[in-house]
């Protein structure tokens, strides 16, 4: 099984938590690779999908909604799961926030889960 983890990052937080998921499949032995989203061009050759984004402003970035929609039919043919980073920090007095277009994300990708760190 080969695994394609595509994280979404601003300032390199969410490409640490992609690249940690990473790491944790391949200690399970299964075949990863990592990718930024604005550089995978060919996601159709993977099994799976690990797809994530920082949130900001309640969004996901651009280059992971963009991503995502472009590639929409490979990604929802195979398993795939998602997750989001933030927001989080000593200003941050609300709950956890869901990002806003999370539930068309998980219909565009039916994605079998979600997580957010």
């Amino acid at each position: 099984m080969r695994i394609l983890v595509v994280p979404a990052s601003r300032h390199g937080g969410t490409a640490q938590i992609g690249r940690a998921l990473a790491t944790a499949l391949r200690e399970e032995g299964i075949d990863v690779d990592v990718s930024q989203p604005e550089l995978m061009f060919h996601p159709d050759r993977y099994d799976g999908y690990v797809l994530g984004s920082a949130v900001y402003a309640g969004r996901w970035l651009k280059a992971a909604r963009t991503f995502t929609e472009r590639h929409q039919a490979s990604i929802r043919a195979k398993p795939t799961w998602l997750f989001s980073s933030g927001p989080v920090g000593p200003n941050q007095t609300d709950p956890v926030l869901v990002p806003k277009h999370l539930t068309r994300l998980i219909k565009l990708t039916g994605a079998r889960q979600h997580r957010q760190f």
